[in-house]
């Protein structure tokens, strides 16, 4: 098994080229760039960013493999739970059961519209899919991978360890209590970060706007003791990112246009940003700072303030 973290279009050619043949690549989408299937050595893409987005998120891509080889070669672009599940069903390490379907569908629709629009849903689910689908988020998101610094990495050796925790997490019959009381307390601990790390917040016009600046992603903690944001723009402390986003996608495409979030962040940031609709940010390769998240902010302010006077 091989695993190659491509940050930049560039590196992704290199690691194509590396790999040679017989290759899944998963959202490879670097701005007006992506790596598919029209490059050698590529034989499944599965790209769901903007303008393409109604392909299927590779977590729900189980359908695609059901009678293809296993694949054990693959180039991504970050890791979380959608590209995660991307890989589990390229390399037929889960079964194709009805649980893990739901739950690979419920990881896509997170990931297309967000954990905060999907948590009250979740709360209704039943006990061992609830629990699953929550420990699952818990344990990627509290698996550190290093990527600063590098343009492309190899990360075999983690992925296939978090694959694996993975797979014994679906093959549990239910999560053990104190395995959830961990979840929890995990949970209790990012909310009271949110709060932490909110250096701005203002109104404008009838928008309300968060500003964070954390070493962790912030970009779907919309309320903060009863307070609600429209719009959260974020620097990632860990990674240098600067991410723009939205509540939903109505108001995305309210505030910014048939595009969302994309367009002023192409304006900002150049044709190597992109995203979704709802939510979006800086090209995965460059760093910024607390100065750069400033001027972006100032940015935002200004293009809507703009986009009202031509309304």
């Amino acid at each position: 098994m091989r695993v190659l973290l491509a940050k930049d279009f560039d590196a992704a050619i290199a690691a194509s080229k590396s790999l040679k043949k017989d290759i899944v690549a998963i959202e490879t989408e670097y701005g007006d760039k992506k790596l598919d299937e029209s490059y050698d050595g590529i034989e499944i893409c599965l790209n769901h960013h903007f303008p393409i987005q109604d392909n299927i998120p590779p977590s729900a891509a189980y359908t695609l493999f059901k009678n293809k080889k296993s694949y054990n070669k693959f180039i991504i672009s970050h890791v979380d739970l959608d590209t995660i599940f991307g890989m589990l069903w390229a390399g037929k390490w889960i079964k194709p059961t009805r649980e893990n379907f739901f739950i690979a569908n419920l990881i896509a629709y997170c990931d297309n519209y967000g954990i905060h629009n999907t948590i009250n849903y979740v709360k209704e689910l039943p006990k061992n899919i609830h629990d699953k689908y929550l420990y699952l988020g818990y344990l990627v998101n509290s698996w550190i991978i290093h990527d600063n610094g590098y343009s492309l990495k190899d990360i075999t050796k983690e992925i296939k360890k978090l694959l694996l925790r993975i797979s014994d997490v679906l093959n549990l019959e239910k999560i053990p209590d104190e395995k959830m009381t961990e979840v929890y307390k995990w949970l209790e601990a990012q909310q009271e970060q949110a709060e932490k790390y909110l250096i701005d917040e203002f109104a404008l016009g009838d928008l309300d706007i968060f500003i964070y600046s954390a070493p962790f992603k912030l970009t779907t903690a919309y309320e903060i003791n009863g307070k609600k944001a429209d719009i959260i723009i974020q620097l990632h402390q860990t990674t240098g990112a600067i991410t723009l986003s939205c509540r939903n996608e109505e108001i995305a495409i309210s505030v910014f246009g048939l595009q969302g979030v994309i367009e002023p962040l192409n304006i900002f940031f150049g044709k190597n940003a992109g995203g979704k609709l709802s939510i979006g940010g800086s090209p995965r390769n460059k760093r910024f700072s607390l100065k750069d998240l400033d001027k972006f902010k100032k940015f935002i302010i200004e293009y809507i303030n703009n986009s009202k006077e031509k309304d």
